[in-house]
């Protein structure tokens, strides 16, 4: 009965939508070997004003809609409590613009804008476990317009 008790735990873990666990991660992947020169990064997400802990978040680059680079486990890092993704980027010139995507696994979301891009320099290293770029996103769709409360109230 324990061992029919604990499966279907499991199933539920596994198959039941907002468990925490990512539902749909996208598919993002890079060749390194189509490209020339590579760069690292080091960073945090930042999620609609919160900084992600989850691991399994990722964080991906691209220039124009290829993907030139991704990082699909975060780390927990002590000494800044900080959970931290270190991405290597490619590319086969200097210059090239890339901009960042990055996937939120607790609510099974891809965010597909940041304020934070990037023109590539060869062998560069940008950011640092102790002082990480900061990836920030914020899902529009999220955000609610508020609106301002009357200054004063009268009543009749």
């Amino acid at each position: 009965m324990n061992k029919i008790l604990s499966i279907a735990t499991l199933f539920v873990l596994v198959a039941v939508p907002g468990n925490g666990l990512a539902q749909n991660p996208p598919d993002w992947s890079v060749n390194p070997s189509d490209f020339q020169f590579n760069a690292s990064m080091t960073g945090v997400l930042i999620f609609n004003g919160l900084e992600s802990t989850d691991s399994t978040d990722i964080i991906a680059a691209f220039v124009g809609e290829e993907c030139r680079g991704v990082d699909t486990m975060g780390l927990y890092y002590p000494p800044t409590g900080r959970t931290v993704f270190g991405i290597t980027l490619y590319a086969n010139g200097s210059e090239e613009y890339f901009h960042f995507k990055a996937y939120d696994a607790s609510i099974d979301h891809v965010f597909d804008s940041t304020d934070y891009s990037y023109s590539f320099v060869p062998n560069d290293i940008v950011g640092s476990a102790e002082e990480p770029v900061e990836w920030v996103f914020i899902d529009t769709v999220l955000s609610v317009e508020i609106e301002p409360l009357p200054d004063n109230f009268v009543l009749y």
